[in-house]
């Protein structure tokens, strides 16, 4: 699946930070060139602060949900269960998340 401006703006996205709605969106089509989903640009656009979840709960098919929840259920189960004296267990959570977006978005392949 291949994201689009279109795509993102038919689902009517808020601005944060005060920044305007197309500058976010324009730059977190960036991360992602051609507009497919890979590893990498994941990685950047959560490094850059851009929310995977709102992407990936207002773009992906439902045949792609199962996989991103289930994903995603593993990944808060460690968070919020783990030993509490795991320092990494924010980190883990957070790779996890892009790890389920990723995933999720190439099902098709």
């Amino acid at each position: 699946m291949k994201i689009t401006r279109a795509l993102i703006m038919a689902h009517k996205p808020c601005s944060t930070n005060g920044r305007p709605v197309e500058e976010r969106v324009d730059g977190f089509l960036a991360c992602f060139p051609g507009g497919k989903v890979t590893l990498k640009g994941a990685r950047k656009a959560a490094k850059a602060g851009y929310t995977l979840h709102w992407v990936a709960v207002n773009l992906l098919p439902p045949g792609s949900w199962q996989t991103y929840y289930t994903a995603m259920a593993k990944a808060q189960k460690v968070f919020f269960l783990g030993p509490k004296e795991l320092d990494h267990r924010g980190k883990d959570f957070a790779k996890a998340r892009v790890l389920a977006f990723y995933q999720a978005f190439n099902l098709e392949e």
